[in-house]
């Protein structure tokens, strides 16, 4: 990585942004809205033990790992101490339309497909560095898209 991709380190909201468009493009709702349905399905998903939804342990093992990649145990815990991916599957499995889902779990499939392409392994059996090569030349390639659909090379804006 160069010295200027370290410069601008990706916020917390950033980085859930990102993990949505790729894994299928949905976002989710902002303002306090999002925080009382994140509050009401961290305490749900705490309490499911072999899946959420159409979501096997696997799957959310498979979004822990994607989410620790981009949100690592620091001084605060990291994305799986606090159960992101079963967080993932109860919002997507709870909020999303059936499309909607199909979508998600495409993308999750497309990921998987990437990190075999790229690494040859699958992303749950990939090592850490591995995920998060990964998750930056995809990154990469999402923002570069973006720009040339806009035209420019000046980062997009979004209202928080």
């Amino acid at each position: 990585m160069s010295e200027t991709e370290h410069a601008h380190p990706i916020d917390r909201r950033e980085a859930i942004r990102r993990v949505s468009a790729l894994l299928g493009g949905i976002g989710f709702v902002g303002g306090s809205t999002l925080v009382t349905a994140c509050e009401n399905a961290q305490r749900r998903a705490a309490a499911a033990k072999g899946g959420v939804g159409s979501f096997t342990p696997r799957d959310i093992a498979f979004l822990d790992e994607v989410a620790e990649t981009i949100l690592p145990e620091t001084k605060t815990p990291g994305a799986k101490a606090v159960q992101v991916g079963a967080f993932m599957a109860l919002m997507v499995t709870d909020t999303y339309a059936e499309g909607d889902q199909a979508i998600f779990r495409d993308g999750m499939r497309k990921l998987d497909e990437a990190c075999r392409a790229m690494h040859h392994t699958a992303f749950l059996d990939a090592t850490p560095p591995q995920r998060l090569a990964l998750l930056e030349q995809l990154d990469r390639e999402q923002k570069a898209y973006m720009d040339a659909r806009h035209g420019d090379d000046t980062p997009l804006t979004t209202s928080a």
